[in-house]
Order: C-alpha cells, then sequence, then structure tokens
C-alpha cells in the first residue's frame, strides 16, 4: 500500500513506522557511528607512553601510583609540556573456554598492532604465552633488547624468546607489585610510533633490572 494525499496525519505516522522503521534505525546508527568517530578522533589525547596490563584479574587502584610512576622514565616526545602515560587493562575474567580464549586474544592482538603508542604489555605468564602465539610478529624478540638478561628468564613460544621475567625486578619489587607470575613483552619498532617505542624502551629497560 503507498502512501496516499488522503491518509490522516497519524495513518502517514503509521505508515512510515510500518514500512520505514528499520531505514530511518539503521540510518540513525550510521549518523551515530559517524558522529562518535568524529569527536573519537577530533579529542584523542596522545600520550609519551602506554602500558597494557593483561590478566585474569584487574589490578587495584593500590598500585595506580607505582605504574605512573614510571613516567618520571620517559621524555615529553608529543611537546605539550607533560609526560603523560596512559595505563589500559584487558582482563580476561578467569574463564578457560578455548573459544573464548582465543577470540580474547585475537581482540587483543588488533589493539596492540593498530594503536601507535602502545609498546609494552605486562602479563601473566600463561597469557603472555598466549600473546606470543598469536601475535608473535608484532613482538619484538626479547633477546634483542633485554640483552643482559639470562636466557632462562625468557618466555619462548615455538622457539621465539618473546618475554622477559619480572619476578626479580628491582623497581617493581621495592614498591611492592606481585611479579612472582609476570612477564613483559616490548612490542616491535616497526609497527609503532618511534618516539613512543623509545619511551616503552627505557621503561622495559628499568623494570628488567634486579636488585644487586
Amino acid at each position: 500500500m503507498a502512501m496516499s494525499k488522503d491518509m490522516t496525519r497519524k495513518q502517514k505516522i503509521e505508515y512510515i513506522k510500518d514500512y520505514y522503521k528499520w531505514h530511518i534505525i539503521i540510518a540513525l546508527l550510521v549518523v551515530i557511528a559517524i558522529v562518535c568517530t568524529v569527536v573519537h578522533f577530533a579529542t584523542k589525547e596522545e600520550y609519551d607512553i602506554r602500558l597494557f596490563y593483561v590478566g585474569e584479574a584487574y589490578i587495584g587502584s593500590d598500585y595506580a601510583d607505582l605504574i605512573y610512576s614510571l613516567s618520571d622514565l620517559c621524555d615529553d616526545v608529543t611537546g605539550d609540556g607533560e609526560v603523560k602515560l596512559l595505563f589500559d587493562q584487558f582482563c580476561y575474567g578467569g574463564l578457560n573456554d578455548p573459544q573464548y580464549l582465543n577470540t580474547m586474544t585475537a581482540t587483543l592482538e588488533k589493539m596492540l598492532a593498530k594503536e601507535k603508542d602502545v609498546c609494552l604489555v605486562l602479563a601473566d605468564r600463561s597469557l603472555a604465552g598466549m600473546i606470543l602465539s598469536m601475535s608473535g610478529k608484532y613482538v619484538m624478540q626479547a633477546d634483542l633488547w633485554a640483552t643482559d638478561t639470562d636466557s632462562d628468564k625468557h618466555l619462548v613460544v615455538s622457539g621465539f624468546p618473546g618475554a622477559v621475567s619480572l619476578k626479580n625486578s628491582a623497581y617493581l619489587g621495592e614498591k611492592g607489585f606481585p611479579t612472582d607470575d609476570l612477564y613483559l613483552i616490548l612490542l616491535e619498532e616497526e609497527y609503532k610510533n618511534a618516539a613512543v617505542f623509545e619511551n616503552a624502551r627505557k621503561v622495559a629497560l628499568e623494570l628488567i633490572k634486579e636488585a644487586e
């Protein structure tokens, strides 16, 4: 049935609702998506370093000062007069379903590859291994940057040493941060902002130093 000029206002509204409801909804969603994207990129703040923690549970706020103190090791690469560190957490929630884990890790891989200012990843041993097995091409080989560490401190997956143990980290240990099962991954420079990568490398080298 086509819309007729003889229809009342109410009938016309009902007609539009019946025949164009989904067209209107889809159009609105597209507009919202475009607006959100524009706002995101227009207001996106730049950071001098960005860390990701990947674990079964979130790190509590009681360690926030410790994490943000790492900015003291960094340079102001954005040129805004201050060193800004962004700390993100990616929590798996303790679920061990293989399909769920693979989906979560694939999502994480896309995030790490896409964001130019994410260069450092802290992760529990099992999750660090999973990241290396699925995202190895984005990871810098540990023995190429952590040259002063023993090979037995490296987490090796399929012959690739991609993470370094922080179990004896002097920086973290002095502040009571739990490191028994913690590993550090430095992402490949070629996929990242070069200046931000240098900040990340400085932090990484400080974190792997062991107490004398």
